[in-house]
This record gives C-alpha cells, sequence and structure tokens, in this order.
C-alpha cells in the first residue's frame, strides 16, 4: 500500500493545482498539433497565463489519452463539479452538431 500512496504522492506534485486548471480552461490557449513523435497522429498544446499574464506553454498530450485524462483529473478532485458539468454539455452539444 506504501508503494501506492507514494505513486499518487508523485502524480499529484506532477498535476497542476486545480486553481490553475480551472484558470487555464478560462484563459488559456488548447491547439490541437501535429506531434514530433508521429506524422499520422495529433496532439494537444495547451499553455495558460504565467504570474506575469503571458502565456506559458506546457507539454503536449496524445489526443486519444484525452478521455483518460479528464478521467484521471475528475477522480482525484482536481476537476469540481461546475468543470464536469461544463465539460459533459459542451460533449452534448457537439454530439447535437451545434458545439
Amino acid at each position: 500500500m506504501g508503494g501506492a500512496l507514494a505513486a499518487s504522492a508523485s502524480l499529484k506534485a506532477l498535476i497542476p493545482s486545480p486553481s490553475l486548471i480551472a484558470s487555464a480552461a478560462r484563459d488559456g490557449d488548447a491547439r490541437r498539433v501535429r506531434p514530433s513523435w508521429s506524422a499520422e497522429d495529433t496532439s494537444l498544446k495547451h499553455g495558460w497565463p504565467d504570474k506575469n499574464g503571458k502565456i506559458a506553454r506546457g507539454g503536449e498530450l496524445p489526443t486519444s489519452a484525452i478521455p483518460q485524462a479528464v478521467l484521471l483529473a475528475a477522480k482525484h478532485d482536481y476537476l469540481t463539479r461546475e468543470d464536469m458539468a461544463r465539460i459533459a454539455h459542451g460533449l452534448i452539444d457537439v454530439l447535437a452538431g451545434i458545439g
């Protein structure tokens, strides 16, 4: 069990704080790009405002990993109920062809 707790603690250390995630969702910049590792795949590059208000660039996430990342963030309380509702409504709009 100690190993699982240590792994969980190290995972939390790698994930930005909930307030930073919420700020990025409101004020950030996300783009779908062609990753350097594949000519066929796509990835999501994200930027968020730094303390000076400039957009800081983050890493890339393969688009195929986005569903898993969102579920992980929800499970570990990095998304509020409001965030999850906004995601759900956005997905419904996309599926209905209006988003």
